[in-house]
């Protein structure tokens, strides 16, 4: 479990380095609109990976069950906190 989590992590963590990196190009003074398309494309792949991630740690959860949230509380649940504050800036 503890390895699920760690490469979960890995990929949330790179998800959200990509989507604050596209936040920062939309604030700079020459970002155009053909950009702020292809941003928003990017965002909805990156929501249906998130919904896929859900998906698989819903599973492993129902399958663990308890023995599992420990695990998920100190190595995802950080990320999720993140996720949550980038979202609604």
């Amino acid at each position: 479990m503890k390895a699920l989590s760690a490469l979960m992590a890995t990929l949330i963590s790179e998800m959200l380095d990509r989507r604050q990196k596209r936040h920062q190009r939309m604030q700079e003074p020459d970002f155009d609109e053909e950009e702020r398309l292809v941003i928003e494309e990017e965002n909805e792949e990156e929501d249906e990976f998130l919904n896929q991630v859900y998906l698989c740690l819903s599973a492993v959860a129902e399958v663990s069950g308890d023995s599992y949230l420990q695990t998920f509380h100190k190595v995802l649940m950080p990320l999720f906190f993140q996720m949550l504050v980038c979202y609604f800036l």
